[in-house]
């Protein structure tokens, strides 16, 4: 079980002290109520939508240093809070995920609107990781306002190939004539082709001519609501729900099982890790391969359960998203019927260099105790040589990194 805490809250655009304030009495009430989890609406802290105050860096700094004092209040609950992050010189629009006294994990919103009221893509720069947090093993996953609205979207991504029980979504999306009812049957959507539970927090609250009316609600992954906020108030809502029932129903439908498909490109490796996880979570994948990769590779493939084995006659690694493996993939995502594939797309993903940084890399200074003067490692995605290289450069900068490739004929 887990107990949640709604913040359907009013933050004022550019109040950033003010809004703090707001947020930590409701972290406080929260942990009162002994909740797992509190919940703020997107950009809670900067308030919604801060335009061009994001232009200036002062600003962005006082939401950063207000976001870290914010963290440090936060005790065993998790809370998760709407903010504007940075990384390297980029403005994200970011969810903190804190517990602990410390952020434990920001997740970047992917899908930024640019029509009607929205102008989003002109201030932030878009994510590209889908997170899944345990929570009181239950595994979560967040996304950002935008990102529910897409089918193929986040929600998807954690909930299929992520195992996801829960999603929740952190919004600031405006009123107007039937949008509660539409957003509602959205949502609705959204949990019933996941068969996943999803918490929805919106603002409430006026800027310039935009009207947020809250409804923050909790569905389950029947579609049904279970309990919402008062609309147009502030409110805050407790409830405990059971996120398993997502599992169970997922185990029950056939039809989910077999709707829903893993496809990925690969030279081999990626593609044997991967079928070994989807054959363990009961998930078909498919995987396109060069032509010339090992034979044995294909026939281990295979055994793993791949359930197609798309070949390329192309290089090992194609350098654009429309040649060999890659082209395969892209083709069937792009085709009738794609929306049913999830791709995690070892190409374009973060993780696929943050992950051999985090451990292969540590690994390795820990076996060689740090006599390690050269590194050499087969190009493929680039992920391997780039993770582990920047880690042991950080380690040891005279280390040599080299990179080896076939030959072009």
């Amino acid at each position: 079980m887990l107990k949640l805490y709604l913040a359907q809250i009013n933050p004022v655009v550019g109040d950033i002290i003010q809004n703090h304030r707001l947020i930590i009495s409701h972290i406080e009430k929260a942990e009162a109520d002994g909740a797992d989890i509190v919940i703020f609406p997107e950009l809670a802290l900067t308030g919604y939508p801060p335009e061009d105050l994001l232009l200036k860096t002062a600003f962005i700094n006082e939401n950063l240093k207000y976001i870290d004092k914010i963290s440090k209040v936060v005790g065993d609950i998790v809370a998760i809070v709407g903010f504007a992050g940075s990384t390297s010189g980029s403005i994200y629009n970011s969810a903190a995920i804190m517990s602990g006294t410390k952020i434990v994990s920001v997740y970047n919103k992917q899908h930024l609107p640019n029509y009607s009221v929205f102008d989003e893509e002109r201030y932030f720069q878009k994510g590209n990781i889908n997170y899944i947090y345990k929570i009181k093993d239950h595994l979560v996953g967040v996304n950002i306002c935008e990102d529910i609205f897409y089918s193929s979207g986040p929600a998807r991504t954690q909930s299929i190939a992520g195992g996801a029980d829960l999603i929740i979504n952190i919004s600031a999306s405006p009123y107007h004539t039937d949008k509660i009812s539409s957003r509602e049957k959205m949502l609705s959507t959204r949990a019933v082709d996941n068969r996943v539970n999803l918490v929805y927090v919106n603002l409430v609250g006026g800027q310039d001519e935009l009207v947020f009316d809250g409804n923050s609600l909790i569905i389950n992954e029947k579609g049904k609501i279970i309990r919402r906020c008062k609309p147009f108030t502030e409110d805050h809502l407790i409830t405990e729900i059971d996120p398993s029932t997502s599992r169970a129903a997922r185990i029950k439908d056939i039809k989910f099982k077999e709707d829903q498909c893993i496809i990925e490109p690969s030279s081999g490796n990626t593609g044997i890790a991967l079928a070994g996880l989807a054959n363990a979570k009961g998930i078909p994948i498919e995987i396109a391969v060069p032509s010339r990769i090992p034979e044995e590779k294909k026939i281990l493939l295979r055994i793993l359960g791949v359930n197609e084995l798309w070949e390329a006659d192309d290089d090992l690694c194609p350098l654009f998203p429309n040649e060999g493996a890659r082209g395969v993939v892209n083709g069937i995502l792009n085709s009738v019927g794609g929306e049913r594939f999830i791709n995690p797309n070892q190409y374009e993903n973060y993780l696929n260099v943050h992950t051999h940084y985090k451990t292969t890399g540590p690994e390795i200074w820990r076996q060689t105790q740090g006599e390690v003067d050269y590194f050499f490692a087969a190009l493929g995605t680039c992920g391997t040589i780039t993770g582990i290289g920047k880690y042991l450069k950080e380690k040891k900068p005279s280390v040599k990194i080299i990179g080896i490739e076939p030959s072009i004929p």
